[in-house]
């Protein structure tokens, strides 16, 4: 996941870059232009967009770090939690539902906005997969250990 995440952001990273460096270099140009034409306030004017833009791509950048690491500690969180939940469903499926991973606003709040839609619809899948297996499940715990003919049998009742 780690490797998947990184490769994402480097290509991120490298496609800001370049657009950072493509605005800057038109930027740069029409204020070589202005002062061809001997108007140093109107190039003062673009190489403070041009720093402007250098600025913002940097900071756009750094968010795009924030969010992978928020993506990471959000993953060993899911990790942690159906691990849990796991344990719970082979005692009680039932009860398995309420430790169903759900992220809150905190989790999400440092992922970009398509990022947390998607961890919202992987928990809502995850929840209503946890539904079904607790719908489909009998409501007594039932195991192999009472011997085959006994499980068949409840399990007829169910």
């Amino acid at each position: 996941l780690r490797a998947k995440l990184s490769e994402e952001l480097s290509s991120a990273q490298a496609a800001v870059e370049a657009k950072i460096e493509d605005v800057g270099h038109k930027l740069e140009v029409r204020a070589r232009q202005a002062e061809g034409k001997l108007d140093p306030a109107t190039a003062q004017k673009y190489r403070s967009m041009q720093w402007s833009v250098m600025n913002e791509g940097e900071r756009a950048k750094e968010v795009l770090v924030e969010s992978m690491e928020a993506q990471v500690a959000l993953r060993k969180q899911k990790s942690k939690c159906q691990a849990a939940t796991l344990k719970k469903a082979l005692v009680d499926p039932a009860g398995a539902l309420a430790s169903v991973f759900l992220p809150d606003s905190m989790c999400l709040s440092g992922l970009l906005p398509p990022a947390a839609l998607l961890e919202l619809a992987e928990a809502a899948q995850e929840l209503y997969r946890s539904v079904e297996v607790a719908a489909i499940r009998p409501s007594s715990s039932l195991s192999l250990a009472e011997g085959p003919s006994d499980f068949l049998r409840n399990t007829d009742r169910a």
